[in-house]
């Protein structure tokens, strides 16, 4: 008796799972690329709190220590990076001094900008005592 061929039947498997683990892999790839870009942004906040720490820092000299941390963000606008209190004079010793940057993230592939939006915006903030 002939043994019934199965080649046809592994063709039709590896054709009905391979689009879903394709997108399980897209998925994974720009979770990750999200994670990525929180944990910088979180540093650069971090960075621009840390250059703001001595009384009377100029805006410029902050936004410039929030784009040496951005990497692979890119450069960072200066109306996404807000300076807390705004004026420098009133930065003083004994104060705080907050730094808030908001980026807007967008997936890296087609089908996971479809699922989550074409941008998506984080928004981190760090504060620290002024010296």
């Amino acid at each position: 008796m002939k043994k019934p061929e199965s080649r046809g039947q592994s063709i039709l498997e590896f054709a009905l799972t391979l689009p879903i683990f394709l997108a399980i892999v897209v998925g994974v790839v720009d979770v990750g690329h999200a994670v990525a870009a929180r944990s910088l942004l979180a540093n650069c906040a971090r960075e621009g709190a840390r250059s703001a720490i001595f009384p009377q820092t100029a805006d410029a000299t902050v936004i410039s220590a929030v784009n040496s941390q951005a990497l692979f963000l890119g450069t960072i606008p200066s109306s996404d990076i807000s300076i807390s209190p705004t004026t420098t004079s009133a930065r003083v010793s004994g104060t705080t001094v907050t730094v808030t940057v908001t980026y807007r993230f967008s997936p890296i592939t087609p089908l996971a900008r479809e699922a989550m939006g074409s941008l998506l915006t984080m928004t981190s903030n760090s504060t620290m005592a002024i010296e």
